[in-house]
């Protein structure tokens, strides 16, 4: 993630994992940073949704490098125009790409962005008291240093909670062991047929070979009276 960032923006930029917590959807939305942009995020192929906030700052700093501006100190925080609510998908989507090629290895998942949202976070994308996976990150740009955090409600990933990849792959290991022995049966019954139809053939012909003959063109002469 931070070397696609730090290419696309021409400046070091880090982003690191730094805490991992388990709280309900209501707790995980209290422990948001008040000034920040939320973007519902959609998980295929399960259609569920989850949420990836960043401060507002960090955003803003990442637009002013967008548009060639030095971005190393915190900028003055403001509301986003048009264009940086453009900008804001374009920086939103980058970042789900990245998340993506991680969360496909584990999982088998990918996410693509569906909306911003610039006011306050979504409550409804979850029950209040629903088990949510808190990811917080922090972002390291110049001399500022922000913080962003993936949101992941149990109900958007539960089939893949239920399974994991480990055990889809053994499924599928099984799966292809039992279509292997039904192709060996297969190969095996064939065979025995044919050994059977061969079998019938060589017992014709011994019979066949074997059998007095109806009829003879040479007979015995009688012998002569002495």
């Amino acid at each position: 993630m931070s070397t696609r960032l730090s290419a696309e923006l021409r400046t070091a930029m880090s982003v690191e994992l730094i805490d991992t917590a388990q709280l309900t959807w209501a707790n995980a939305l209290d422990e948001l940073p008040k000034r920040s942009v939320s973007g519902i995020v959609d998980v295929a192929p399960l259609d569920g949704r989850i949420l990836l906030t960043a401060e507002l700052a960090l955003l803003l700093g990442l637009i002013e490098r967008l548009l060639g501006g030095q971005g190393l100190d915190r900028p003055t925080e403001r509301s986003l125009t048009d264009v940086d609510r453009a900008l804001t998908k374009r920086i939103f989507a980058t970042l789900l790409d990245e998340l993506s090629i991680s969360f496909n290895d584990v999982a088998e998942l990918s996410f693509g962005l569906v909306d911003i949202e610039t006011e306050r976070a979504p409550a409804q994308l979850a029950p209040l008291s629903e088990p949510t996976l808190a990811m917080t990150f922090e972002v390291k740009l110049g001399r500022a240093s922000s913080t962003m955090v993936l949101l992941i409600p149990h109900r958007a990933i539960e089939p893949r909670a239920a399974c994991p990849r480990s055990h889809r792959g053994r499924r599928r290991g099984h799966r292809r062991h039992g279509r292997r022995r039904q192709r060996r049966a297969r190969r095996g019954r064939r065979a025995a047929a044919r050994r059977g139809r061969l079998g019938r053939h060589v017992a014709r012909a011994r019979a066949q070979r074997c059998a007095p003959a109806t009829s003879c063109a040479w007979t015995a002469r009688p012998r002569r009276a002495p």
